[in-house]
């Protein structure tokens, strides 16, 4: 064959290869950007989806053009469900914008993003404790590649650089080995037991923490995690030993949230989730209480400002982080790894049956008594109340209690070794 003819074919044959990758990975669909229709034992399942979260959920709301959307971390990611029962027909369609380890800064260019995708009327927004502890600064004009995909109105981000990203993207999702490859992976695991997935609605399934917690069991779960929130929160404390009870320099964040809700008249409920009681009794072993009670007070006090105000929306504070029946369930003993909890996976992720409760009690026709509307009045009483549950907590459970001091204990014992051997070495006789 002469040289121009083998050519020739090779591009053909290249060419035609090309084709057929693009076809598969547009009929999979594997990280759902194109919003295919799902086909049941086909590609119904995304199972690679949640590994490209920031670029999947970006793409798909603005598909759906929901009227309610729910924003936060991972929390909000895998604990509640678009399709709840509890949510009235004038808010749907919703859906899940939750986003494993978004801070608050990145919630402000996300509700831009759905605005611009629907006619946006209802926003719940997870607020954590742990985010107002250790504020992240970015630097000017520091974008990521999660905030190039959404479509903000803002004019740090030009419409030429989210076109840009939306090209990469596609390119990545059809293109690519790694696609091909996640392609093929989507197919054959349609049949698997416990499979990962990002519905069409935002919501990721609790899979990935779940198959944790078969194979290790919830205590070790419950360990590992102890542990690293320990870790975070003797470090947060430190840092924070000279700065005032009062002072959460995010809370400027979620004013920018309620002031573009009151642009845009969407009705806002702010709402801190549950955390077990394992966390709580972190929180108090850091010595952070007392910040705990202010972060909860500083809220108040900011919703209180924009109640009662001309605006057509709605602003409300919702506190479900407190010792109750669901955060004091007992953590299996070790070396069990067959029970499971019925509410929470671990002490910061609770399951989505808790998070079900906690928008039937939200959006109105949930169990009176779980969770409480915070305000500057009502306040003093919820605090006092804590601090009461607390106190019986310990009193009912004291093996719990004495678990998580171990861990907090053995923690601070083996951080001061290592301490005390690195200023050795520093400082040789």
């Amino acid at each position: 064959m002469r040289p121009a003819r083998f050519i020739v074919a090779f591009l053909i044959l290249l060419a035609a290869c090309l084709a057929g990758v693009v076809v598969i990975n547009l009929l999979v669909d594997p990280y759902s950007i194109f919003g295919v229709p799902r086909v049941a034992g086909f590609n119904a399942i995304k199972t690679n989806a949640s590994t490209r979260a920031s670029m999947v959920k970006a793409y798909q709301i603005e598909r759906l053009g929901p009227r309610s959307v729910l924003f936060g971390t991972s929390r909000v990611d895998i604990g509640f469900d678009p399709n709840h029962a509890a949510w009235p027909a004038s808010a749907q369609p919703v859906y899940n914008f939750g986003y494993p380890g978004v801070s608050l800064k990145k919630i402000l260019p996300q509700f831009r993003h759905a605005a611009q995708a629907g006619p946006l009327k209802l926003a719940l927004v997870g607020l954590e404790f742990q985010d107002f502890l250790n504020s992240k600064i970015s630097q000017p004009g520091d974008i990521s590649e999660f905030e190039r995909r959404l479509k903000t109105g803002d004019s740090s981000i030009s419409a030429n650089t989210r076109s840009i990203q939306k090209i990469l993207d596609r390119t990545a999702a059809t293109l690519t080995l790694k696609a091909t490859i996640d392609s093929v992976e989507t197919v054959v695991r349609q049949q698997q037991a416990y499979p990962d997935d990002v519905a069409e609605n935002g919501l990721s399934n609790e899979n990935i923490i779940g198959r944790f917690a078969r194979s290790d069991g919830h205590n070790d779960l419950f360990a590992q995690t102890d542990l690293n929130i320990i870790k975070s929160m003797d470090r947060d404390a430190v840092a924070l030993s000279n700065t005032p009870q009062s002072r959460f320099p995010d809370i400027a964040h979620v004013r920018a949230i309620i002031e573009f809700c009151r642009q845009q008249n969407v009705d806002l409920y702010l709402f801190i989730p549950p955390y077990h009681a394992d966390y709580l009794e972190i929180v108090d072993a850091a010595g952070l209480w007392d910040r705990f009670e202010g972060f909860k007070l500083a809220l108040a006090m900011l919703v209180a400002e924009y109640q009662g105000s001309d605006s057509h929306s709605r602003i409300v504070l919702w506190d479900f982080a407190a010792y109750d029946i669901y955060s004091t369930e007992v953590v299996p003993p070790r070396g069990d790894r067959h029970t499971a909890l019925q509410w929470f996976w671990e002490p910061a992720h609770f399951k989505k049956a808790l998070g079900d409760m906690i928008l039937s009690r939200m959006l109105g026709s949930g169990q009176q008594g779980f969770g409480a509307k915070l305000s500057p009045a009502s306040l003093p009483a919820r605090l006092a109340a804590d601090r009461e549950s607390r106190s019986a907590y310990r009193i009912a459970h004291p093996d719990e209690v004495k678990r998580v001091a171990e861990l907090v204990r053995s923690y601070r014992q083996k951080r001061d070794e290592q301490l005390l051997k690195s200023t050795a070495k520093g400082h040789p006789d």
